[in-house]
């Protein structure tokens, strides 16, 4: 079976990072290495679990994500946040899946989109667009708008999908040196790298390689927050979020690098469709809470994320699609 390796981000903050290396010593196919990346200015936690390694890199999730690995030579590499639950056999279901399938990157389903409540469905629908599917082709499938669907019922165990999740991802390692992802440092410039789960699986699809979706892998997203909860109380955070969607969409669905003049047509009609939406959206909330704020920051995030798109920084970026 092919070999791998584990590469965790954190900020060091997470009550569950010392279960998730128990975790890893306890899987039936053990890893060649355990690298857990701090920020530069954190501490190292004063336990030791696995004989793991802790290196310091620039603090940001892309920076502690989208690093080179030369330090790493196994087949493949497992990426993780730092509030992941794994059963002893979850490595070895997503190393059989990448076998199987002869895929490029494999994730654990750890958000469970399908069993949400019909309540939360109709949410997620209302205030981004986002749908479940009946196509039994597709786990996740990114639509021209930015947004996503997910397979509402899936009957199998493992689906192709567009994009995944990124808390529990597995990469073939020359898979993911070929897709040139330091290209992708660019959402760290923002106040908070919103959607970086699309922005890096989703160029897995756009390259013609193979990205594929487990559902039983066990592996149980535990949510620290200790990246987001901060980003989600901030004031700015629907400009922020805003920013954020337009330069993805742009990047990923609009000028990926390899568009003609039609399909740009459409996806600039889609997002166009769905920023108009959510303004409505927003100016309902704002109506019935009295607060105009959620309309003004959007409409600021969308003039900001035009300028930054537009910027030399942002145009000069490498083409998603890898030439």
């Amino acid at each position: 079976m092919l070999s791998y390796s584990v590469a965790i981000r954190t900020l060091a903050t997470s009550s569950y990072l010392k279960e998730e290396l128990e975790a890893l010593c306890n899987q039936y196919i053990s890893p060649q290495k355990i690298i857990v990346y701090l920020p530069e200015d954190t501490l190292s936690p004063d336990f030791k679990i696995a004989d793991e390694q802790y290196i310091h890199v620039k603090k940001g999730m892309m920076h502690q994500r989208l690093l080179p690995y030369s330090d790493i030579s196994s087949d493949c590499i497992l990426m993780l946040d730092d509030d992941v639950d794994l059963q002893s056999d979850s490595v070895e279901k997503l190393l059989k899946a990448m076998e199987d399938n002869n895929a490029d990157l494999v994730a654990a389903d750890t958000f469970q989109n399908h069993n949400l409540t019909f309540a939360s469905k109709i949410k997620a629908v209302i205030t981004n667009l986002v749908f479940p599917h009946f196509s039994k082709k597709w786990a996740f499938k990114i639509h021209k708008n930015g947004s996503f669907s997910y397979i509402n019922k899936p009957s199998e165990n493992y689906y192709p999908s567009q994009s995944c999740a990124g808390n529990a991802m597995l990469w073939k390692t020359d898979s993911y040196r070929k897709l040139n992802m330091q290209d992708e440092l660019w959402l760290d410039f923002l106040p908070f790298a919103f959607q970086d789960d699309m922005l890096e699986s989703y160029k897995v699809y756009k390259n013609g390689l193979k990205l594929g979706v487990v559902f039983n892998s066990g592996i149980q997203h535990l949510d620290s927050k200790s990246a987001s909860e901060s980003f989600k109380k901030s004031t700015d955070y629907i400009k922020n979020r805003t920013i954020a969607q337009l330069a993805i969409w742009w990047r990923t669905c609009y000028n990926p690098g390899n568009s003609g003049f039609l399909s740009r047509l459409f996806a600039a009609s889609a997002f166009s469709f769905k920023m108009t939406w959510l303004f409505f959206v927003l100016l309902s909330y704002s109506i019935v809470k009295l607060d105009f704020s959620y309309c003004s920051n959007f409409l600021k995030g969308l003039s900001d994320g035009w300028k930054f798109v537009h910027s030399k920084s942002f145009r000069s970026l490498p083409p998603y699609v890898v030439k």
